[in-house]
């Protein structure tokens, strides 16, 4: 929740933002944050559980008969935002759940995304902007927005979540040709290019970037994106967790590690899997939460070493952190993972890679490994599984750097990019 003294109030000379997302990005971190700063005109999404669909699919199920996908649809609350601020369009979101297959292709995927994308920002731009002078939308997911707002002469924003998908699949073609049987179908230059060439198109138009981490500033200039527009603002977690950690358990107990992401080669599950391998035998569980986007014979290599848990709902999240004693998450490419910043404020130490966009600094909150080297995540592993004062002393720095990046330093961090300080007074 955002309900810090310190989040600062414009004054009547700032700008009005429409913010547009399919899905609960950041948990509605966006939307949240503009409106607790007065800055909100109004907000756009396929669908969340104030839309009054799902309102009245919550009081006509009961429980029990309840689809798990009304129970996610449920989860979706934007609690901080004026219902009237919110326009949910649920006919696209209907469809959109409905031709959902998670056994499709990347390839399949891209396809989907773009006539999705397109086809949901129709909509917006036919609802209008209102009163509203400044658009905030997400990479891929903006560009005819973008289009009608330059037409208009508004003031222009574009979230670069992840790194820009040419990055992305430079890196990802290795993997696809290192784990040929992990991943289902192919995905050739075509298949993603309409994706890159959207995002380009989408920084040309925005008159400012956000960027999650150095490394997604990185690969946007690495794209020949236009880099003196982009600002690197570093998230936040929101939501409660614990404010200490139990004590360490002795040396002859296993250590629990933990995955927790989607599983798929992006995320490099095939890394962690490695690494369950080299320290089969030893100390240590292995435990990996999340979709998987895995072809069978992976699921099947993966069994054994790997305790697959598959999709938990949001609120069985935490329980997952406290079962852990470290979070592993060896990403070929990332923005800057979510997953990162809730462990901290759990108190996990996170061994991650160069590319995840994390906040984590090497040898204090955990370790930070080249992407693609499962011997150095084990060797990470069995340092802290000998020396568990080691491992005491970097849960505790990880609740200490969690102190820095919550939600509501997240936000004055964000409307310290976007608003211009003359426009800003603090609201006491």
């Amino acid at each position: 929740m955002i309900s810090s003294p310190t989040i600062k109030r414009p004054t009547v000379a700032a700008r009005r933002w429409v913010v547009s997302q399919i899905g609960a990005r950041r948990h509605y971190a966006i939307p949240a944050i503009l409106e607790r700063a007065g800055l909100l005109e109004r907000f756009y999404t396929d669908l969340c559980a104030e839309a009054p669909l799902v309102r009245a699919l919550e009081f006509a199920l009961p429980r029990s008969l309840r689809p798990r996908a009304v129970d996610r649809l449920l989860t979706r609350t934007v609690s901080q935002v004026p219902r009237q601020k919110i326009q949910c369009f649920p006919l696209f979101a209907l469809r959109r759940i409905l031709s959902r297959n998670d056994g499709d292709s990347m390839a399949d995927s891209y396809r989907t995304w773009l006539e999705a994308n397109r086809r949901f920002n129709l909509h917006v731009v036919r609802a209008g902007f209102g009163t509203g002078d400044t658009v905030y939308v997400f990479n891929g997911a903006g560009l005819e927005i973008l289009e009608r707002a330059k037409q208009l002469g508004l003031q222009t924003v574009v979230d670069q979540t992840d790194a820009p998908v040419a990055v992305e699949e430079s890196l990802l073609s290795r993997e696809r040709a290192e784990w040929p049987a992990w991943e289902n179908g192919t995905v050739h230059r075509d298949d993603w290019l309409l994706m890159a060439d959207r995002e380009k198109a989408e920084w040309a138009l925005a008159d400012t970037i956000v960027c999650g981490s150095s490394y997604v500033k990185d690969a946007v200039e690495t794209c020949g994106g236009p880099v003196r527009r982009c600002k690197v603002v570093p998230y936040g977690f929101d939501g409660a967790a614990p404010t200490t950690r139990p004590v360490s358990k002795p040396s002859g107990q296993p250590l629990r590690v933990l995955f927790l992401g989607t599983l798929c080669l992006r995320k490099g599950i095939q890394y962690f899997w490695q690494t369950a391998r080299t320290l089969r035998g030893g100390l240590f569980q292995f435990r990996a939460v999340g979709p998987i986007r895995l072809t069978d014979q992976a699921i099947q290599q993966m069994r054994g070493d790997v305790e697959l848990v598959g999709t938990v709902p949001r609120s069985e999240v935490g329980r997952q952190y406290e079962w852990a004693d470290v979070l592993v998450l060896p990403s070929v490419s990332e923005g800057s993972a979510n997953v990162c910043y809730e462990a901290l404020a759990h108190g996990l130490p996170v061994v991650t890679t160069d590319h995840a966009g994390s906040v984590v600094r090497d040898g204090v909150e955990g370790s930070i490994v080249p992407i693609r080297d499962s011997e150095a995540i084990a060797q990470a592993l069995a340092a802290l599984s000998a020396d568990r004062d080691r491992l005491a002393a970097m849960s505790e720095a990880a609740l200490l750097r969690a102190a820095d990046f919550t939600l509501e330093k997240y936000a004055g961090r964000l409307l310290e990019a976007l608003v211009p300080e003359s426009c800003q007074e603090r609201v006491h």
